[in-house]
């Protein structure tokens, strides 16, 4: 896996509990708790770990997922499904003027409702209805 680039090595932010010691996922940390240690406060840290390239394979695991229904409890099916982290959407182009001339920005958006207020002014929304 090393050898053909899919698995890697670089530091990331994780959600420790020293106590344990452990690392959490996202949906296992409850109001800055562990969830199975209610009162255990979760710490971020940043540590060199590894990480495997999924998203080559993303539509594969989540089309097979279901193979483990029933074995699994569904909060762990969910983390799966966010860990595999496969989402539908767009990339959008904007153009922009500004004091250097014309600037194309790109951004990824998997829902494109929210574009309807886009602005580079958070407080005057460029599009109106």
């Amino acid at each position: 896996m090393l050898e053909r680039g899919i698995a890697y090595r670089k530091r990331s932010r994780v959600k420790l509990v020293p106590e344990v010691p452990t690392v959490l996922a996202t949906e296992q940390v409850v109001n800055g708790c562990c969830w199975r240690h209610e009162d255990t406060l979760v710490e971020p840290k940043d540590i060199e770990q590894w990480f495997l390239r999924i998203t080559k394979y993303a539509n594969e695991l989540l089309e097979t997922l279901h193979q483990l229904e029933g074995g699994w409890p569904e909060r762990v099916l969910t983390m799966q499904r966010n860990w595999i982290g496969k989402s539908r959407g767009t990339r959008i182009r904007f153009a922009v003027d500004g004091l250097t001339g014309r600037v194309d920005r790109s951004v990824y958006d998997a829902r494109g409702y929210d574009l309807w207020g886009v602005s580079s002014d958070p407080w005057r929304p460029s599009i109106h209805y």
